[in-house]
């Protein structure tokens, strides 16, 4: 038997919640297959968890349902940790900007963790 490592589990997470902002946004995997150009059959595996998603599919994705990438993978943190206990996600402390994530240095040493300027 198989196990998964928490990275494939994660996949497979980010695939459910990807399921799950489809139906949110009252639309099928054909309907998010029109409009972002992908075959339905790839887009239904990449859904179901089969193959893990890309960031530009990922992307493609969100645009199609009107969520903001990091969204959804932020809620699917949010479920993974819920579903193994895991601490991805948790604790973290970033910072969106321009330029990409910036430095938790500040919220770090607000929450007592230790960290240094890299």
């Amino acid at each position: 038997m198989v196990i998964p490592s928490d990275a494939e589990r994660f996949a497979q997470t980010v695939a459910a919640q990807v399921r799950a902002e489809i139906a949110a946004a009252n639309t099928t995997v054909a309907g998010v297959a029109r409009a972002t150009g992908i075959n339905r059959e790839t887009l239904d595996r990449w859904v179901k968890g089969e193959r893990a998603l890309s960031i530009t599919t990922l992307y493609r994705i969100a645009s199609a349902v009107d969520v903001p990438p990091h969204v959804i993978v932020q809620r699917a943190e949010e479920r993974f940790a819920a579903q193994s206990g895991s601490d991805v996600g948790r604790g973290a402390h970033y910072e969106v900007t321009p330029d990409g994530p910036a430095s938790d240095l500040g919220l770090a040493a607000e929450h007592g963790e230790r960290k240094t300027d890299s």
